[in-house]
């Protein structure tokens, strides 16, 4: 693994290169982002530019100390992960780790100590880190990995270099989707859409049926021009408030939806196998109607997701106004 290999946030990982290319890494940063979007592996990479012996500064992936580092079998490079089954970072292992720094590196050049998913440290882990973070030596470099910075302490933000990690986008993900886990690039090029710019999610997605739930998915765009008998609105809400794949569904029909708003601006489709089915909604109701179309969803799936409203009455809902939604 290097800077050259990992995949999104460009100019951000060029940035980081270019620090430690000139022995400028701050001794404390935090990488924050959603998961999946390569906030660990550019710590990595950061960790082997500084210890390899072959290219120091940037790193070359197949040293024995870049192989080491990669496994996690570099004793100066330390990893710390949440474990047990409350999936804590624990005190034990950040002390551990924190006792380590004031001794300068073993083999290598630089001690590096990583903590993964740094917002599920306890009070007293964090506490333990944050005496590290206020006085960290000159040959030491601590740098926390976490998708919610707003669940670490105030004070361990203050006392870090903040760098936010964006989704990856479309491309760049399904490129590595085909790469490096051998999919197909039509199946890649859907999961890629429908992981929100994350690699897990993406393969978390892999095992899916999606061409049941996605054709389920059109079959709700489609309520937009084709109406939906009021008799049939209750039963139908029951039927897919009932599926626990209502959130995948929602999902695809994002996709769809956008798709749908792509094609009526002339852009790109992401589900280019229903060319036709999108072509036929697209002719049927101007942008306007379907970027609102997309605005309703997008509202159910929030709805459902993070406020945990009930199902059926919110797709009950969702399907009202889609139904006016041409009419509006």
């Amino acid at each position: 693994m290097t800077f050259e290999t990992l995949v999104g946030n460009r100019a951000l990982v060029s940035r980081l290169a270019r620090m430690a290319a000139a022995e400028r890494v701050p001794p404390s940063l935090l990488f924050s982002g959603p998961g999946g979007v390569g906030k660990l592996e550019t710590a990595i990479a950061i960790a082997q530019a500084q210890n390899c012996l072959t290219l120091p500064g940037k790193g070359c992936g197949e040293c024995p100390a870049c192989v080491r580092i990669h496994k996690g079998e570099h004793p100066d490079v330390r990893i710390a992960r949440p474990e047990g089954a409350g999936r804590q970072l624990k005190a034990e292992s950040v002390r551990q780790i924190v006792s380590e720094a004031p001794s300068r590196p073993f083999e290598g050049r630089r001690r590096v100590s990583i903590f993964v998913d740094a917002e599920r440290m306890n009070p007293t882990a964090a506490n333990i880190l944050l005496k590290t973070l206020e006085e960290p030596p000159p040959w030491a470099n601590l740098m926390l990995v976490t998708s919610n910075a707003a669940a670490l302490l105030p004070t361990i933000l203050s006392r870090c270099q903040v760098y936010r990690f964006a989704p990856l986008a479309i491309d760049d993900l399904t490129g590595q989707l085909v790469s490096q886990h051998g999919m197909d690039r039509e199946r890649a090029t859907l999961l890629a859409a429908l992981s929100g710019g994350s690699l897990n999610k993406a393969l978390e997605l892999e095992d899916e049926s999606l061409a049941e739930v996605r054709s389920e998915a059109l079959r709700v765009a489609g309520v937009v021009v084709d109406g939906a008998r009021a008799r049939d609105m209750v039963p139908w809400a029951d039927q897919l408030a009932k599926d626990d794949r209502l959130l995948l569904l929602l999902h695809l029909l994002l996709g769809i939806l956008r798709d749908v708003a792509t094609r009526c601006a002339g852009g790109k489709l992401v589900h280019q196998d229903l060319e036709t089915d999108l072509g036929r909604l697209a002719a049927a109701a101007p942008l306007p109607v379907w970027l609102h179309a997309y605005q309703l969803a997008e509202q159910s799936l929030q709805d459902l997701r993070d406020r945990y409203l009930n199902k059926r009455i919110t797709i009950s809902k969702l399907l009202a106004a889609l139904d006016s939604a041409s009419h509006s």
